[in-house]
């Protein structure tokens, strides 16, 4: 009967055991698929109401929380705002002046790396006295798509379009770019260009190709790695550099209480649903915003 007792323990026993693994099996599953869930709902595109000054001036635009790996124009960046407020204040004749940009010149912009466009929403909505179009600008035909979509948003008030521009394009593929797509900019636009990996040297040869013109660099940091070498090959192709530190003034609200972080898929290519992806607070500690940072405007002539 010992025998009989051991051996019913022991069957109880694996099947416990059984059920353990099974009902463990079951909470890994079932939190996959939560984790799936958000990373679902974050790839879809976002309507995001973004504050462009102080008296409440929003710009309605598109963006994506979580992107894949080489797609990060889908989401809006703090530069990328930071840029809309400084073309908004440029229409203030004080401001102007301080970055020595003569908006009687300007009659087209072109902005490059535009990602959802936000950075010249303000002048789509609301265009300077002698502006005649906008030209947003990226590499990847989802991109152009995106800026496209938030211009419409906008009911534009000029003539304004995304057109598909690759730095990594050779000069004389630039040049009939420049002549299919009517390109006589007297002033390019572009923010958040230099970091670690950033093909910035391909951005100076294709601004190059514009010269003469202005060009108007928003970024989050005057310490960033490359900032200076960037600078450096701007000043090689004959550009001039006229600085201005923001500080925090254009800096002045988030969309709420809520912090810009930086969240990319794996390096698979395939979207992830680790923490790395998902701790928000993790990626606000290392990308604080717009209240946090400090903001500079190169301006190359």
């Amino acid at each position: 009967m010992l025998m009989a007792m051991d051996h019913s323990t022991f069957i109880c026993g694996v099947v416990s055991e059984r059920v353990r693994i099974q009902m463990k099996s079951l909470v890994k599953m079932v939190h996959s698929l939560v984790v799936a869930a958000k990373v679902q709902n974050a790839q879809a595109l976002n309507l995001r109401s973004t504050r462009i000054d102080e008296d409440g001036l929003t710009a309605e635009c598109y963006d994506q929380a979580i992107f894949r790996v080489g797609e990060s124009g889908m989401r809006i960046w703090e530069a990328g705002i930071v840029m809309a407020r400084v073309v908004h204040s440029l229409r203030y004749k004080h401001f102007a002046q301080l970055l020595q940009i003569d908006l009687g010149q300007v009659t087209q912009v072109l902005e490059l790396g535009s990602g959802t466009g936000i950075g010249v929403l303000p002048i789509v909505k609301d265009p300077w006295p002698f502006l005649e179009e906008v030209i947003c600008s990226d590499h990847m035909d989802k991109l152009v798509k995106l800026a496209s979509k938030n211009i419409k948003l906008q009911s534009p008030k000029v003539k304004s379009r995304a057109i598909k521009l690759d730095w990594l394009d050779q000069a004389p593929a630039i040049s009939l770019l420049r002549e299919r797509e009517g390109l006589k900019p007297q002033l390019i636009l572009s923010s958040d260009v230099v970091f670690d990996g950033s093909n910035y040297a391909d951005f100076v040869k294709v601004v190059a190709t514009f010269r003469p013109v202005k060009v108007l660099v928003v970024m989050p940091s005057d310490d960033r790695h490359w900032v200076s070498h960037f600078c450096r090959r701007m000043a090689e192709v004959g550009f001039k550099e006229n600085k201005v530190a923001l500080g925090k003034t254009l800096g002045f609200a988030a969309l709420g209480k809520e912090q810009y972080s930086y969240q990319q898929a794996g390096r698979t290519g395939e979207w992830e649903g680790s923490n790395e992806t998902l701790q928000h607070e993790e990626w606000t500690r290392l990308y604080p915003g717009l209240i946090e940072q400090d903001f500079y405007v190169h301006i190359f002539s």
